[in-house]
């Protein structure tokens, strides 16, 4: 006896293979809307694949573009958590240092030294740096006196910011984008509408906490630090001259990098603004927001894994039913085949074949959707397209599983049929 050789089982998949195209071909109408909900299910599953990665790839690009370069020095003292207020929000401090106050038991300002902007702009990979004071985070505000003494008063957080401020902090700025030397002021956006104040107006006299202070910008976008919205800021100068001492103030300093060089200038900072005493100083940088991009990115992907897992089902649902029709049709064919020596394995192959074939051209189908999707919108955000290793082969590879799994039931019931009883149909 001999063995097959192998090109004559070569032949014989090449044959099952032909006669399940031709069995698909033959009902091209029902094999195009079974397929479709294959294609559905898989686009949007390669779609939801694609998009996660690109969106992840596109946080991470704005991360590193904002957050990750602005660096919060502050002053340390005994006792109390270790946080840095840098505007956007209140941050942990690279070393073990408290910021409510000195280590040494010398005061905020001293902890600042005159020329401590220059300092730190001689570190590798600054761009810019700021000193900024909270000088009263309940200041009140009215647009006039007669407003005042009716008790239209709006309390919101006054803050004073150098030279450098709008362009460490990254602020938009409608009016004027510098405060100059007299009392004058921004104004963020939600207060500005909460007193009726419109860039159309610019400049207009308030007063703050009673004194006259003219508005001449309105700070339209603040992407580090969004509670600038609801703050008023003005000048270094106007501040020593309203309030005088301003180590009673909540001070930090800002430094903006350049990207990748955060958490280097968050160590240098403290030695290079306090080379005698650096443990006075603490410096913090932004932790990358992998919890909360995670937590957006998981809620995402299980809302549209489950749909494309619904669809999926309908698809193989389609398939089966689809496929266990064609059984019923073609009894007699199925007699035939038994009767001329076709095994009941034959006999079931050809059928998983023929689900197998409708599975895989509806996995292309929409595994071009799907990308075709990701491609229009990542064009649409101008994001740049990024795609898992092998996605592209995910959308035949899976409506093809799908399918075999589909035809496994009707093939089964296929190759049940006795012959007799098939030639007698």
């Amino acid at each position: 006896m001999t063995k097959p050789r192998h090109g004559t089982r070569s032949r014989q998949i090449l044959g099952i293979l032909r006669e399940a195209a031709s069995s698909v071909a033959a009902r091209s109408t029902r094999a195009a809307l079974t397929m479709l909900g294959v294609a559905v299910g898989i686009g949007t599953l390669v779609a939801t694949v694609g998009l996660a990665t690109t969106a992840a790839a596109q946080i991470d690009s704005e991360f590193n573009a904002l957050l990750s370069t602005l660096v919060g020095v502050g002053a340390v003292a005994d006792g109390g958590p270790s946080t840095i207020d840098t505007g956007a929000t209140t941050t942990s401090a690279v070393n073990s240092a408290d910021l409510t106050g000195p280590h040494t038991g010398t005061t905020r300002e001293d902890a600042f030294p005159p020329d401590a902007i220059r300092r730190v702009a001689q570190i590798t990979g600054v761009v810019c740096a700021t000193l900024w004071y909270t000088i009263d985070p309940n200041a009140s505000f009215t647009t006039s006196i007669i407003a005042a003494r009716l008790g239209e008063v709006t309390p919101a957080r006054l803050v004073a910011g150098d030279e450098n401020f709008a362009r460490t902090e990254e602020l938009s700025i409608a009016g004027r984008t510098d405060l100059g030397v007299g009392p004058t002021a921004w104004l963020g956006a939600g207060l500005a509408d909460h007193l009726g104040i419109t860039a159309e107006q610019l400049p207009i006299d308030i007063l703050i906490s009673g004194v006259p202070t003219a508005v001449v910008g309105i700070i339209t976008d603040a992407p580090t630090a969004p509670s600038l919205l609801s703050s008023a800021v003005i000048s270094v100068r106007s501040a020593q001259e309203r309030y005088g001492n301003l180590g009673r103030s909540d001070m930090t300093m800002l430094i903006r990098t350049r990207p990748g060089a955060a958490y280097v200038v968050a160590h240098l900072a403290p030695l290079a603004i306090r080379p005698d005493n650096p443990t006075a100083l603490a410096a913090s940088a932004p932790p990358e927001p992998t919890h909360l991009r995670n937590q957006v990115n998981t809620s995402l992907n299980q809302l549209l894994l489950g749909l494309a897992a619904v669809a999926l089902l309908v698809g193989a649902l389609g398939i089966a039913n689809m496929t266990l029709v064609s059984v019923l049709e073609r009894v007699a064919e199925i007699g035939l085949r038994r009767a001329v020596g076709a095994t009941r394995l034959a006999v079931a192959t050809q059928f998983i074949a023929e689900s197998g074939t409708l599975g895989f051209l509806g996995g292309i189908v929409g595994g071009c959707a799907g990308l075709i999707v990701v491609v229009a919108v990542s064009a649409a955000h101008t994001w740049t397209v990024t795609l898992p290793a092998g996605l592209p082969l995910l959308g035949p590879a899976l409506g093809l599983l799908v399918g075999i799994a589909a035809g496994g039931y009707p093939a089964y019931r296929a190759s049940r049929i006795p012959p007799a009883q098939a030639l007698r149909r």
